[in-house]
């Protein structure tokens, strides 16, 4: 049995996309397969993707650009981002609510039932029908006793807090049992609600505030935030003493917000950023000349790179790649562009072999994937590849083909 190009180990195979599927390259033609094991695949690739494609700044552009992205099974989906807030603001009330972002940076409001203050509770949400039916699941789940869960570090690994709420009946009041903590989320959503931590976004330059809430999020979970997470529990005895006042009248219509900006808190990693793309160049390396090609030893550090996240990548500086070859390629249309190039070593004896890439027409960036002997064939020729993301299409083009093709679309030619 052949061993995987990036742990070298005997392991199941399973079928690769060479340009990550969430990026719309999702194309039945460009896939490795027998070389690449369903661990290194499916444990490592699948979970770092994950974090590159909704909570990096290629997110955002993906959110702009991309119409659609691989859902589960063979459905589609739309794009999302994974924010960890995401805040509009309604000037008329001088209050912060929670909102989601959708295909296009369409805001939405989610349904959620905030303090405005001590006495005051407000329902906010999109339309009349979503509103009802919030407010009826609200009802229902605070009906019974509830389970805090609230998502932690322990170390550099995640675990979940879970505090479980039981109701007493004769205070009126929801009474705490110890806390305990598990290396895994809850399975369920009923009678689950999660506690997160509100947040003064540092772009907010009103006085509006931001006070206690509780919310739906797309995905279904029911969600406490608060400015102090201690304050959850009491929130929520609130809601169940008062949450049945809350109601949605008859003949209830949508108000017009008027927001200036979207207030977001999103986490980004470079290193995630970095060895996804790295991964996508070995992809490349592998899928053009040949899976043997990409384990030769002098790939060996950015395969461990992109795999573990250990050690470094080269990011090579643009005095020594051609990106002047490619003009203004990155302004193509609805397409990412990679490019399979040789760059300059420093070693009068070796060139390096680069990958250069721009996604949703942003800049390129290069990386290294290994120094190989000049006279090394694959370092001959540019190779240009096209990701035609909203149509789940990827082709190979020449230098040629991409000056006509540049010119074609009126962007002036490739040098």
């Amino acid at each position: 049995m052949s061993r995987c190009i990036y742990c070298d180990e005997a392991k199941p195979f399973t079928d690769e996309h060479v340009v990550s599927a969430g990026l719309g390259g999702d194309d039945k033609g460009w896939m490795l397969r027998d070389c690449v094991c369903g661990d290194c695949n499916t444990k490592v690739f699948s979970k770092l993707e994950a974090k590159f494609l909704r909570s990096s700044p290629v997110a955002i552009a993906r959110l702009f650009h991309q119409e659609k992205t691989r859902g589960r099974g063979r459905k589609t989906g739309a794009p999302t981002l994974n924010t960890q807030q995401t805040l509009m603001e309604d000037r008329a009330k001088g209050i912060f609510l929670n909102q989601d972002l959708r295909q296009g940076f369409e805001p939405v409001i989610l349904p959620q039932v905030v303090l405005e203050s001590p006495g005051t509770l407000s329902a906010h949400m999109q339309d009349v029908a979503t509103g009802r039916a919030f407010l009826s699941s609200l009802q229902a789940s605070l009906a019974g006793d509830l389970l805090l869960i609230r998502k932690i570090k322990v170390g550099l690994e995640v675990a979940y807090e879970h505090t479980p709420l039981t109701w007493n009946a004769t205070t009126e009041e929801y009474v705490a049992s110890p806390v305990q903590i598990s290396a895994k989320a809850p399975n369920t959503k009923d009678g689950v609600v999660w506690v997160e931590e509100l947040i003064m976004p540092s772009t907010a330059r009103s006085a509006s505030r931001l006070t206690p809430r509780i919310y739906r999020r797309n995905q279904g979970q029911l969600v406490c935030a608060v400015v102090d997470l201690n304050d959850a529990r009491g929130v929520l005895t609130l809601l169940r003493r008062n949450g049945g006042a809350v109601v949605v009248p008859e003949g209830a219509v949508p108000i017009e917000i008027e927001s200036e900006g979207v207030h977001l808190k999103l986490a980004m990693s470079i290193a995630v950023h970095d060895r996804v793309l790295t991964k996508i160049g070995i992809n490349l390396a592998a899928y053009l000349f040949d899976p043997d090609f990409v384990r030769r030893p002098e790939f060996a550090e950015t395969k461990s790179y992109a795999l573990t996240g250990k050690g470094h990548v080269l990011k090579i500086h643009a005095d020594r790649h051609p990106s002047n070859q490619l003009g203004e390629a990155n302004q193509l249309p609805g397409v990412h562009v990679f490019c399979i190039t040789p760059a300059n070593s420093g070693n009068d004896d070796s060139r390096l072999l680069s990958v250069m890439i721009s996604l949703y027409g942003g800049p390129f960036e290069s990386f290294a994937l290994a120094e190989l002997p000049k006279g090394t064939p694959e370092l001959n020729d540019p190779i240009i590849i096209l990701v035609f993301y909203n149509e789940n299409r990827i082709e190979r083009f020449s230098m040629n083909d991409l000056h006509q093709m540049a010119e074609a679309d009126g962007l002036g030619s490739v040098n």
